[in-house]
């Protein structure tokens, strides 16, 4: 609703996230969920697009503001909004980047100059504050990733407990994909000695499918393999997680 000064404030408010996995790949599918759910806020992860060639254009037309935050291939974020947005912030203060394995580092890919990923973008949306973020995979504890997914969080968190003190009502939403399991309380698959851990409801779809325990450049994971299988992911029916 409109408030004394004209401006739309909070009362009820439909806000949604979606990992969305390349936004130019899922845009119809995207549009049509605009268009039939009516959310008042959406957080996207993974655009995998830079902010430039977001699809901005399409999603105005169905009554979307946009903040999009992309960088090209991977990651990315983005706000959509028809409770306006204010305030935008692409990025943190403080917002650390990854600085690599010690081996990997070269002359010309110092951690000094590496900048920070495209993986949290804020603003004002009718009176709440909403970041949509898309938070580093630790990928193992003796990993750097691990480590920088660390100081990501703590210098994140910075940032919100400074928001928050700054709020006159303490009004704000952190939405997207965490890249955090804080317990083991779904369906754990035993193979070859080692725990898989998968939902309930990928489990049903994974019926019939053979998993293999894969070593590659980014460390241990497995592979899922089911010729049957229609990916919607548009992944194949071959994939790691």
């Amino acid at each position: 609703m409109l408030g004394a000064r004209g401006r739309w404030e909070a009362i009820r408010v439909r806000l949604a996230t979606w990992n969305v996995n390349s936004v130019k790949a899922r845009l119809p599918r995207l549009l049509e969920w605009l268009d039939e759910a009516k959310p008042d806020i959406v957080c996207l992860q993974e655009i995998k697009t830079t902010s430039a060639l977001f699809p901005e254009a399409e999603v105005n037309e169905l009554g979307y503001e946009v903040a999009a935050h992309g960088d090209g291939r991977w990651n990315g974020v983005a706000l959509l909004s028809s409770a306006g947005l204010e305030n935008v912030s692409l990025g943190f203060p403080g917002e650390p980047s990854y600085a690599g394995e010690a081996a990997e580092l070269t002359l010309i890919d110092e951690p000094g100059l590496r900048k920070p990923e495209a993986r949290a973008a804020g603003a004002n949306c009718g009176g709440i504050r909403v970041w949509s973020i898309y938070a580093p995979n630790g990928r193992t504890p003796e990993s750097a990733h691990y480590a920088y997914k660390l100081e990501w969080f703590a210098a994140f968190r910075t940032v919100l407990e400074a928001e928050l003190a700054q709020l006159a009502q303490p009004q704000l939403a952190v939405c997207g994909d965490f890249n955090v399991a804080p317990t083991d309380d779904d369906v754990a698959i035993e193979k070859d000695g080692a725990t898989v851990l998968i939902d309930d409801l990928s489990l049903v779809y994974m019926g019939g499918s053979v998993i293999d325990f894969v070593d590659d450049l980014m460390g241990q994971s497995f592979q899922i393999r089911n010729p049957n299988a229609v990916a919607s992911c548009g992944c194949g029916t071959s994939f790691s997680i």
